[in-house]
């Protein structure tokens, strides 16, 4: 398996226990109506005992694109569901870690504190400590050797000709709150209170959507940036970043799963697919491959398009067939695919 192999990196890795972050980095929410909701769940949380375990990692530089991507786990289970993540659904087995994906900003976990409501912004308002962690991490980085920095690409290698994916991994993060970005009103319609329509929405809809968790849910958040903001076709270093951004995040995850004797599943979506206008089915397939060639048992994805998921699905299959699996390989295999960028959501 490839999480088997001396490519993945671990830049740093440490340990913080939820009352550290809460009495030293209490997120303080600027918009009121973040602010209320919080406030109301940190009464009931605020004396909740645990540890988070956070990794950052990267490749090797240089180390993988002249080796084989092995492919041990051809048969990987490919799910889809409607909604955003429901964080409660999916920690019935034991045997199983599930990672949810953070595909926000490369500054990982930065506009917690903004009236903005699109992926992120609604992750950490549900996880409140991730905006600690923010403040931890600002605060600290640098300490060892600037590993620990908040962000999930960097040219961290000094002979690096561009930007190198560092995935960042958050094990048992707690969920206080959950959100429902589509809240059915007492009179019986669908409000919308995702992305620029959160900070205009009427606070009925804000109040049916956002709702304190009483249970004790913890979470595994896989944060990884794709590339934005561009157009034209997708160029050769367009996708060998994508694929390091995926493979090295998958990777991890994998890894700590096998480490602690368990299969990895990852619920992720419309990667790099709104505000950065990244190309639907080109994403889907980068993930696939990335999800096959790691070891992971389950892959679902959210809120996506079915049709185009379809036919990066009929690209893997085309991809395997080849059997030839070095990462330049991959790369040109994509390359001949010619996928065009899109356009951003606004969100």
């Amino acid at each position: 398996m490839w999480t088997d192999s001396n490519f993945l990196r671990t830049l740093c890795a440490k340990t913080l226990s939820y009352q550290e972050l809460l009495i030293h980095h209490l997120p303080c929410f600027s918009m009121k109506r973040k602010r209320d909701i919080f406030e109301k769940a940190l009464q009931v949380h605020k004396n909740t005992e645990g540890q988070l375990c956070v990794t950052r990692c990267t490749f090797e530089f240089g180390s993988i694109e002249n080796n084989n991507l092995q492919f041990k786990n051809h048969d990987i289970q490919i799910k889809t569901e409607d909604g955003y993540f429901n964080y409660a659904a999916d920690t019935s087995s034991p045997r199983r870690s599930v990672w949810y994906l953070n595909f926000a900003d490369p500054n990982v976990f930065a506009f917690w504190n903004s009236t903005l409501f699109a992926q992120d912004e609604i992750q950490t308002l549900e996880h409140p400590l991730l905006c600690a962690l923010r403040d931890y991490m600002e605060q600290h980085a640098g300490e060892d050797d600037d590993t620990f920095y908040p962000c999930t690409m960097t040219e961290y290698h000094r002979h690096a000709p561009s930007p190198v994916p560092t995935p960042i991994l958050v094990e048992n993060v707690p969920q206080w709150i959950s959100v429902n970005t589509r809240p059915r009103l007492a009179d019986g319609t669908m409000a919308n209170i995702y992305g620029n329509h959160f900070k205009n929405a009427h606070q009925e809809a804000v109040d049916a959507g956002l709702k304190v968790v009483e249970d004790n849910i913890k979470t595994n958040i896989l944060a990884i940036a794709a590339f934005g903001y561009s157009s034209g076709e997708y160029s050769k270093a367009d996708i060998e970043y994508t694929l390091k951004a995926a493979l090295a995040g998958f990777a991890q995850a994998a890894k700590i799963a096998l480490n602690e004797q368990k299969d990895a599943a990852i619920h992720t979506g419309n990667w790099g697919c709104g505000a950065f206008g990244g190309n639907k089915e080109f994403m889907y397939i980068v993930q696939l491959i990335a999800a096959s060639a790691v070891g992971i048992s389950e892959i679902v994805f959210h809120g996506i398009d079915p049709e185009i998921l379809k036919r990066a699905e009929n690209k893997l299959k085309m991809f395997l067939e080849l059997n030839d699996f070095t990462f330049g390989n991959t790369v040109n295999f994509l390359l001949r695919q010619k996928y065009f960028w899109g356009m951003s959501d606004g969100n």
